[in-house]
């Protein structure tokens, strides 16, 4: 789940706490405060920041590889566009 303000992630967390639903991540484009990652502990839900999803991403880079479904519609589309 991605929210926009740790308000709302604490919200979600409380959901999961009663029981309404569950999440096993959340993440924030704001800072997370230590109160909130205290809350995602206690209910078993791992809480990042957008820029943590970033530099993971950058840490593990992998070759991009295009799908064959891809490539079917895009051949689809050029015989179709001309």
């Amino acid at each position: 789940m991605i929210v926009d303000q740790v308000a709302k992630a604490k919200s979600l967390l409380k959901g999961v706490k009663e029981d309404n639903f569950k999440i096993h991540l959340i993440v924030s484009m704001d800072d997370v405060t230590d109160d909130a990652k205290n809350a995602a502990s206690d209910v078993g839900v791992k809480v990042m920041t957008f820029a943590e999803i970033e530099a993971a991403g950058e840490e593990n880079l992998r070759e991009f590889v295009v799908s064959s479904f891809v490539c079917k519609l895009l051949s689809c589309a050029k015989s179709y566009f001309g």
